[in-house]
């Protein structure tokens, strides 16, 4: 991924015990701003224990290697990705900066970085995805967030966030490779990833799985448009030697085409134009026109939200595919105000 739309929060307050009713209406009257302020955190902290709760239990349940099931109905063998795909986020948290930057197209801008003070990245497969984070407007500092949480104190202000694919990660030397598309909008990410310079740094958190590889898989299908193509490529240079690939990827011109750079023999490539990115229905049909081949697949697909709920529907309802057999994601979407009939 490169990055999805670009997200930025308002730090939640601080954890605090959960109190009864009675703590609060006995110390106020209901009808002051301390009483609704006091039942405000309350609820709160109710809430977010309910959420570790369960983040707990799912933690307790996964793991981090895909585990293989056979169905006993069948006797064939399938990956388990309710498993494998349960991590805690954030498992690594800390600063990176910026090593060297390269133009890989006219929308497409590579920037290697070192990670600084920070433990190794917990990279288990392809296309896992970074949480970049740039300070609040005024401040001088990344706040960072909490280990296995994504909490923040009441300090850190409305930072500004992007999750952007991991294309390689070199362990030994602690260097992360990030794909930045270059957004027609010229968001925040883009303009840094534009003029981001050696030594130039920024906070993370990471990583999240977003791709679970299936060793019983007999081929693979990868749909996406530019915001796609670093997961794709980092998935296609894991993929076993014969391992029948198809990708089918949305650009706006044939200059784009090196930003897929990994060893895919069979690219449908769709071009966009001048037509908005995420308007029309051209990827769709290339896919409903595809012939699939037999076997037990696994469909990776990232993109316009509306246009992966579509594709979603089409795999699992007229090509039969099952429900773990797709992973279908939605990185971005078009502005209520922007849609088109078509979109």
């Amino acid at each position: 991924m490169t990055q999805q739309a670009d997200v930025s929060w308002t730090a939640p307050h601080d954890e605090a015990g959960f109190e009864p009713a009675p703590a609060y209406e006995e110390a106020w009257p209901e009808s002051s701003e301390a009483y609704h302020q006091a039942r405000l955190k309350s609820a709160q902290a109710y809430n977010e224990a309910r959420l570790d709760s369960a983040l707990d239990a799912l933690m307790r349940a996964g793991g981090g290697t895909p585990s293989v099931r056979t169905s006993p109905q069948t006797g064939s063998a399938r990956v388990d990705r309710s498993r494998s795909s349960v991590r805690a986020f954030p498992l690594c948290v800390g600063m990176l900066e910026v090593v060297s930057g390269e133009q890989l197209s006219p929308l497409m801008r590579r920037v290697v970085l070192r990670l600084v003070d920070a433990g190794p990245l917990p990279v288990e497969e392809p296309a896992e995805t970074l949480t970049l984070i740039w300070p609040a407007p005024g401040a001088d500092e990344v706040v960072l967030p909490e280990l296995k949480r994504w909490r923040f104190p009441e300090t850190a202000g409305r930072q500004h966030a992007v999750n952007l694919t991991v294309r390689r990660y070199d362990r030994a030397a602690g260097l992360v490779t990030l794909d930045f598309f270059l957004h027609l909008d010229n968001g925040p990410a883009s303009r840094w990833a534009l003029a981001a310079a050696p030594g130039d740094r920024v906070g993370f958190g990471g990583t999240r799985v977003h791709w679970v590889t299936d060793p019983t898989a007999e081929w693979t299908l990868m749909v996406g448009d530019e915001t796609a193509l670093p997961s794709m490529a980092a998935i296609a240079e894991t993929l076993p030697a014969g391992h029948r690939a198809i990708a089918v990827a949305e650009v706006r011109d044939a200059a784009e085409h090196v930003a897929l750079d990994a060893p895919l023999p069979e690219v449908h490539w769709v071009h966009r134009g001048e037509r908005a990115p995420g308007e029309g229905r051209a990827l769709e049909e290339v896919v409903r026109g595809l012939d699939l081949p037999p076997g037990r697949g696994q469909v990776w697909a990232a993109g316009e939200s509306l246009m992966i709920q579509r594709l979603r529907r089409h795999l699992l309802r007229d090509r039969g595919l099952r429900r773990d057999e797709v992973c279908a994601l939605g990185y971005w979407s078009i502005p209520r105000t922007r849609r088109t009939p078509d979109a």
